[in-house]
């Protein structure tokens, strides 16, 4: 989702700041990594179309992969207070 595209869906949310302030931990992990990723492609000269299929299938991964990891649901189970 672009940022356009998140203002249009949350116009009550867009006047307080970007989509960032409103994602999830596994978001946030997995744009930053995303952006990383992106520079090195860009660099090795991957063309847009192919950056963006490989990039989209990387952040399905990878959020598969935070959501799935038991590790991950017991620090959001602490940071929501329970046991």
């Amino acid at each position: 989702m672009t940022d356009a595209e998140w203002r249009k869906a949350h116009p009550n949310k867009a006047d307080n700041g970007n989509m960032r302030n409103y994602a999830t931990i596994e978001r946030l992990l997995v744009l930053a990594n995303l952006e990383n990723v992106n520079a090195l492609y860009i660099n090795k000269g991957m063309p847009q179309a192919e950056r963006i299929e490989e990039l989209n299938r990387l952040a399905r991964s990878q959020m598969a992969g935070l959501l799935s990891n038991s590790s991950v649901k017991r620090l959001k189970a602490l940071e929501n207070g329970e046991k």
